[in-house]
């Protein structure tokens, strides 16, 4: 690596990021200014958020390096001010004003990065039947530099309305489907089936020897072209035993013993996730600026880059998931009857 270079540094290694259709060349010799990374999911349906701001870098020196560097990441304590707003659908009022603190999280594990992990957090549960019209708006102030930042977004939601507190799993079964309906503001969706089994040595019988253990199978995932009142997500039941048959190892030291039961997962995303998702690429460490945000400056300048939007996710939990020992023993991993 040539000693001297100018990258962005994109921390998260779930912050999507960045490839550039933007004609403007990149120079890497150009005069040094402050650009921001934000990644921002608020999950309606949790009561803890956070918000995650970064900065790009720039130094002589082996790049790796510097990002273990927590300085050349992270903004210093109180050189930010980050604020989340609630506003009212109805007539536009101010329904909350959250100032985010400051935290220091759980270390990341050792990598390319810092494992100094920091966030901005507010503590609030939304009531999403009531609120579901509403908007969030974003706003982060670097103090002493007169750069604020703002970014804006709508509430999403649904409902899960039948055929979820039950899936069976069968070879020879048709496709299936579970309804959703009051969607407002979606335009992805995905479902995640969790299921549970039993695992022991070969040989015992002692039922106290079996430990709970899961796989996750991802069902099936939607694009919406408009909200509408209700739809179907449609599954193959069928697909779960390639599913289990990639996730579990063949091991003639164990027997295994179908769990009957586990949790389904449906979560929904607006639009601006649904497109940062799927223009921005995920990448480490790279040269070019990202090709989609949500979020504008106030210096006119393309000083920050990232996304701020709602999801939702329901839990069902628990399910009950029934598969037969007959199917189950097609695929070589140790299933015996409970």
């Amino acid at each position: 690596m040539k000693t001297k270079s100018i990258l962005l540094l994109i921390i998260s290694a779930i912050l999507l990021s960045m490839s550039s259709c933007n004609e403007e060349e990149f120079n890497p010799h150009a005069d040094w200014k402050d650009i921001t990374i934000v990644y921002g999911f608020v999950n309606l349906s949790e009561s803890t958020h956070y918000i995650r701001v970064f900065k790009a870098f720039s130094g002589p020196g082996n790049a790796y390096d510097i990002a273990q560097e927590p300085d050349s990441v992270y903004y210093q304590e109180g050189a930010l001010s980050v604020t989340v707003k609630h506003y009212s659908a109805l007539n536009g009022s101010l329904k909350n004003l959250f100032e985010l603190e400051r935290v220091v999280l759980d270390d990341r594990e050792p990598g390319i990065f810092t494992t100094k992990n920091i966030a901005y957090k507010f503590d609030h549960t939304f009531n999403v039947d009531n609120d579901k019209n509403d908007s969030l708006v974003l706003e982060i102030e670097v103090i002493g530099t007169g750069k604020k930042m703002r970014s804006k977004t709508d509430f999403v939601s649904f409902a899960i309305s039948s055929r979820a507190d039950k899936i069976n799993i069968k070879l020879d079964s048709n496709p299936s489907s579970i309804t959703i309906n009051a969607v407002k503001g979606v335009k992805m969706l995905e479902m995640y089936m969790i299921y549970y089994y039993d695992e022991a040595p070969a040989g015992t019988m002692d039922d106290a020897l079996f430990e709970r253990k899961s796989v996750v199978w991802k069902m099936a995932e939607k694009k919406l072209d408009n909200s509408g009142n209700s739809f179907n997500i449609n599954y193959a039941p069928n697909q779960f035993f390639s599913v289990l048959e990639e996730a579990l190892e063949y091991d003639p030291g164990v027997v295994r013993k179908d769990g009957g039961t586990g949790q389904l997962i449906v979560w929904a995303g607006s639009e601006d996730l649904y497109y940062y998702n799927n223009i921005n690429k995920p990448s480490g460490i790279v040269t070019d600026r990202p090709e989609y945000t949500n979020i504008t400056s106030n210096t006119g300048e393309d000083d920050v880059f990232g996304i701020f939007t709602t999801r939702y996710d329901i839990k069902v939990d628990p399910i009950t998931i029934s598969i037969s020992i007959a199917d189950l023993r097609t695929i070589d991993r140790q299933f015996v009857p409970r």
